[in-house]
């Protein structure tokens, strides 16, 4: 199955951050985050190609654990805006993305705290 158009996290990116994870945990306790085996976990770490209703389990805790992991960026911003959205149609789901966006710049901007890079970085990203 191929990777959805939707701007979510690269499952490499996800793959790095379960290794780190692992790391600093154990596979059966982030295998029990993920809501997979450990064997499971662990072809995915190997490199499997992971069916859509387990890159949906992967793709969710990125947002909700993994990023503690790896820290924040553009695609962790992304992948937890366009799943706070989904159920939206894309144009909609784009339209809150960038509204959302703009609102924290915006609050950065009246503190004046420089906004972090990757407000940028996704307010000028393309689709």
């Amino acid at each position: 199955m191929s990777e959805p158009s939707r701007p979510y996290v690269s499952l490499d990116v996800v793959r790095d951050a379960v290794r780190r994870a692992i790391t600093r945990r154990s596979l059966r306790q982030v295998a029990r985050e993920v809501g997979l085996s450990p064997r499971g976990l662990n072809l995915f770490i190997d490199g499997n190609k992971s069916q859509s209703g387990t890159a949906l389990k992967l793709r969710n805790w990125y947002v909700a654990h993994g990023a503690e992991d790896v820290g924040i960026s553009g695609d962790t911003v992304a992948a937890s805006l366009h799943q706070m959205l989904d159920g939206l149609d894309e144009a909609e789901r784009e339209l809150g993305v960038m509204t959302i966006l703009i609102s924290v710049e915006t609050l950065f901007r009246r503190s004046k705290k420089p906004p972090p890079p990757w407000i940028d970085d996704l307010l000028h990203r393309r689709p």
